[in-house]
């Protein structure tokens, strides 16, 4: 049977109840739990608190005799609890009720906060040289000059060149020069709008397509 334990009313009888109190059951706090859920994330921290709860209203009338008396409440009538929070350099966001790294300034397009302060470009993407900018990935192998990598693998001819077979007997594509007036017969396209005369031959100017910034030309046998 529990010892009956009442309210001191000197020094001896506050001594008295702080013998008893070391059996008595810790039910005579208030408490509350807390789900542990370090177990669940890995970039919980924790620490032991000293529990804010509220003494049951019959054991706080003995706390504060023990206070007037100047005497130390039993240690064993507080209760502790494993207090979690996230671990610096982390914090919950609204969408998810786990730890996340934070990256201050945030991460920009095609990359994720990984750790704290630390960016990582997505798969596909790379990081530019001097730069945080994560840009599309394409094996330059298979990259032909005059492109540019759009999407992951994926590339486009830069303005002004067109997507064209390469040669027989070569597998894949190039991108060449695109002229939007066809060059002379003895002529060709060395870039975009831009036509050469071959070899043995003399361009003459005939005209200027000034919307396309193209010169007009002929190409005339040199006689020599």
């Amino acid at each position: 049977m529990d010892a009956e334990v009442s309210t001191p009313k000197n020094s001896k009888e506050v001594e008295r109840v702080a013998e008893l109190s070391k059996d008595l059951p810790t039910d005579c706090l208030d408490t509350d739990t807390e789900e542990d859920e370090s177990a669940t994330d890995p970039n919980l921290c924790s620490r032991e608190v000293e529990y804010d709860s509220t003494l049951s209203p019959e054991w706080m009338k003995i706390k504060n005799a023990f206070d007037d008396f100047n005497l130390t409440f039993p240690i064993d009538l507080f209760s502790k609890k494993i207090e979690t929070f996230c671990c610096p350099g982390y914090a919950k966001n609204d969408r998810e009720k786990l730890c996340k790294p934070v990256c201050e300034p945030n991460c920009g397009a095609n990359s994720d906060c990984q750790a704290p302060n630390k960016c990582v470009c997505r798969k596909g993407f790379v990081q530019t040289f001097g730069s945080d900018l994560c840009v599309p990935e394409c094996s330059e192998q298979n990259k032909p000059e005059h492109s540019t990598c759009i999407t992951p693998y994926m590339w486009e001819c830069d303005l002004g060149y067109a997507k064209v077979q390469k040669a027989k007997g070569e597998n894949g594509f190039e991108c060449r020069p695109h002229c939007v007036h066809s060059c002379s017969i003895y002529g060709k396209c060395v870039a975009p709008n831009v036509c050469e005369c071959l070899p043995g031959y003399e361009s003459i100017l005939i005209g200027y397509d000034a919307d396309n910034r193209m010169a007009l030309k002929n190409c005339n046998l040199i006689k020599g």
